[in-house]
């Protein structure tokens, strides 16, 4: 607990006056008691004799007194003791230092009890303003209580008037379900009244109909009776004309039991089977007709109709006539005359079948294919020879587009190979140093470049649009990318040839996501290089060292692999109805296909240096006609496999 100034002597002539910090009043009536006392005890020395004895007595003299301080020793002292063993050292009064040391105490605390004394003020100033904030808080608070007491009557008002608001549409719309459900019973109670009355015209139209069909039948005897008698009798028979003239009251009954008879055709219960368009060959479309009550019904044909457009805004062909196969079952025949998208209707009644129109694409028959039917070697660009070729893709309006790995660029021919562009020899970011692979949508070029590690991104004119990736084994980077391919949302699949995997990126350019990686085991890489998809919009891949062709979902879920050899692998494509096309291996040089269920339907070609031979195949690509393009990187040249 603090306390009041404490004195200490710290050398001859003079005492240390320490005051502690208060921080209460009852410190601050410590403080002051003390100065007080202080005072009162200056104010006793001053008028007492300096020379009165104050001091006490010497323990070595007990007759003298100890009236002399030695300063070297800090001790009180006799003048006996003083003279003798304190002889050489620096001596005083006692009683004169006490009395000046008290003096200045006493100015000190004088001082002190002034300042204590302003304090005081001081804190009574603070008093009252603490009181002032006080009651200036509680006026506040008695103000904020009168505000959040309005305030409250006046959110209970509106939460009164929003309840009776409530109460009030809930009552209107009670009103108006009930008027509703009325009127729903009345009008259940009509169509009630309606249903029986239908079922009762039913019955009495059915019982029409077989009073018609008996009068019909008693008629039919009649004509046969009157023509037998006419017979009998040597008359001629009766002419065509004048027998239908003769019963026209029964076919005029014929058509009545025809028409009340008749039951209208439902085009949502219509089926149709399309199978694969082949080029040049017959293709069967078995269509069903069924009525409203899902049965099948005959002679339909002219209430159905069937159409073809060919390409996406391409001629129309009307398919007829269509062989009434069985009861309710039509088919109509139809040969498509070149590759590509068609688009089949279907309407019945006035009306399309469920899922027409129909997209579907018309496919070349490639399991005739031979090396006979290798029809163009190109072995130029201008007047610029072919290096070494890395990969082939064909564009929006049939560009055949080939990697020129020698010439590090890409060569943009049209569908009669004259020189287009050639892309990737300009200065800058837009130059090609190692081009491996390439990809095309209907406004993109890409291109995977080994020598940079990058995938470059070019307009159809040859403009650079932008730059992907850099070396490393980061998301967004690469090592050695090789093949490419867009998905048909846009997004584009990039393989890694060291990387051992796939990356995908969005049509901005960012990273998706990928998938693979090093090994042997299922959805793993060992050196992938080529990429395609399917029109499933699954991703096919080409393992070189590992000797076969893994099958993924496009987001990059392993689903099998399809082909497993011994040989190794380098190109593939698919074609728009799933026919894969592939080479064999580097050694044989054969291009095999297959069916879209992974079946193994031909192979062709072998070994060699003439037209319909192969040599180091790296890429493959379909146009849109069917024809087969085929690069070499060992004869450095292209080779086209016409659909004929």
């Amino acid at each position: 607990m603090a306390s009041g100034p404490v004195i200490k002597p710290i050398q001859p002539g003079g005492f240390m006056v320490q005051m502690e910090h208060f921080k209460d009043s009852k410190q601050l009536r410590n403080v002051l008691a003390c100065s007080q006392e202080c005072t009162a005890l200056l104010k006793e020395s001053q008028a007492s004799d300096v020379t009165s004895p104050i001091c006490e007595y010497c323990p070595v003299h007990p007759r003298k007194r100890q009236d002399v301080f030695c300063a070297q020793c800090n001790v009180e002292v006799c003048g006996k003791c003083a003279s003798t063993d304190h002889k050489s050292h620096q001596l005083a009064a006692s009683n004169a230092l006490i009395h000046g040391e008290l003096r200045r105490v006493g100015e000190a605390l004088s001082s002190v009890s002034d300042l204590l004394t302003d304090t005081k003020h001081e804190i009574c100033g603070v008093k009252d303003l603490r009181e002032r904030v006080r009651n200036m808080k509680e006026r506040n608070i008695n103000s904020a209580q009168r505000v959040f007491a309005s305030l409250r009557k006046a959110i209970d008002n509106r939460e009164e008037e929003i309840i009776s608001s409530i109460k009030e549409d809930a009552y209107k719309r009670e009103k108006a379900l009930e008027l509703q459900l009325e009127r729903l019973v009345l009008l259940w109670s009509q169509l009630k009244s309606c249903l029986e009355l239908m079922q009762k015209i039913r019955e009495e139209d059915k019982v029409k109909v077989d009073v018609l069909m008996n009068r019909r039948k008693m008629l039919e005897q009649r004509r046969d009776h009157l023509l037998v008698m006419k017979r009998g009798s040597g008359l001629k028979p009766l002419k065509k004309e004048q027998r239908e003239m003769k019963f026209e009251g029964a076919e005029q009954l014929c058509e009545e039991v025809n028409k009340l008879g008749h039951v209208p055709l439902d085009p949502r219960k219509c089926e149709v089977v399309i199978p694969l368009l082949i080029v040049k060959k017959e293709a069967v479309l078995a269509i069903t007709v069924r009525d409203i009550n899902n049965d099948v019904v005959s002679d339909s044909s002219e209430e159905l109709s069937v159409s073809v457009q060919v390409g996406s805004s391409g001629e129309v062909i009307v398919v007829k006539p269509f062989e009434d196969v069985s009861d309710g079952k039509y088919k109509a025949t139809f040969t498509a005359s070149r590759c590509g998208d068609h688009v089949i209707s279907i309407v019945v009644d006035g009306q399309h079948i469920p899922g027409s129109p129909y997209r579907t694409s018309a496919d070349r028959d490639y399991s005739k294919i031979t090396s006979q039917d290798c029809s163009e070697v190109v072995t130029h660009y201008g007047e610029k020879k072919f290096g070494g070729l890395r990969d082939v893709t064909t564009g929006p309006n049939d560009e055949v587009i080939i990697v020129d790995g020698g010439n590090s660029c890409v060569v943009v021919l049209d569908c009669k190979f004259n020189l287009l562009k050639v892309i990737g020899q300009e200065s800058g970011n837009s130059r090609l140093v190692n081009p491996s692979g390439v990809a095309v949508t209907d406004s993109i070029i890409a291109v995977s470049d080994e020598g940079s590690d990058q995938v470059k991104k070019y307009s159809l004119n040859g403009e650079l649009l932008s730059v992907i990736g850099s070396r490393g084994s980061k998301n967004g980077q690469f090592i050695s990318p090789r093949g490419l391919v867009f998905s048909t949302n846009k997004m584009m699949y990039v393989v890694g040839r060291y990387n051992h995997r796939v990356q995908v990126f969005k049509e901005d350019d960012t990273f998706a996501f990928s998938f693979g990686g090093r090994g042997s085991g299922p959805g793993q890489f060992q050196c992938p290089v080529r990429i395609a998809t399917d029109p499933n919009t699954n991703i096919l891949v080409s393992d070189y060292y590992g000797n076969c062709i893994h099958l993924f979902s496009h987001s990059g879920d392993f689903i099998n692999t399809i082909y497993s050899y011994s040989t190794s692998r380098w190109a593939i494509t698919v074609s728009c109805t799933g026919y894969i096309i592939a080479d064999h291996d580097r050694d044989d040089n054969m291009i095999t296909i297959w069916s879209p269920t992974h079946q193994l339907v031909h192979q062709f070609g072998r070994k060699g240096s003439q037209q319909g031979q192969f040599r180091g195949v790296a890429g493959l690509a379909i146009g849109s006609t069917g024809d087969v393009y085929v690069v070499e990187g060992d004869n450095e040249r292209l080779q086209v496999i016409s659909n004929h």
